[in-house]
């Protein structure tokens, strides 16, 4: 499995523990995130426009890294290769770089 880095903005991150009917413990974060770090328009050659929100279970250990939220943070990300060919991303550390706040701009106005 190959590793990456990137930015990307964390919009939710809340913990949990679950014990299933057997009693076994399942814990972890979790988080959605916007795999980008601008919030520019984009429209996609699909026709769809923005950026989608992505969902994912961090281990429970990655909770001291995450200092604000919603924020700017720097990932690792596990590259895996699917049976169908298509290349899956799956989030595994966090680190937090800054605060993030969204300004409206009125139609027409420069950034």
């Amino acid at each position: 499995m190959n590793a990456l880095s990137g930015k990307f903005i964390m919009l939710y991150a809340n913990g949990y523990n679950m014990q299933n009917e057997n009693g076994t413990t399942n814990e972890g974060i979790s988080v959605r995130y916007l795999l980008t770090e601008s919030l520019s328009p984009v429209n996609g050659t699909d026709g769809s426009r923005g950026v989608g929100v992505a969902k994912v279970a961090l281990p429970v250990e990655q909770g001291k890294n995450i200092k604000s939220v919603p924020g700017m943070y720097e990932g690792q990300f596990a590259m895996k290769a699917k049976s169908d060919g298509k290349v899956d991303f799956k989030l595994e550390t966090v680190k937090f770089i800054g605060d993030v706040e969204l300004n409206v701009l009125s139609p027409g106005s420069s950034k």
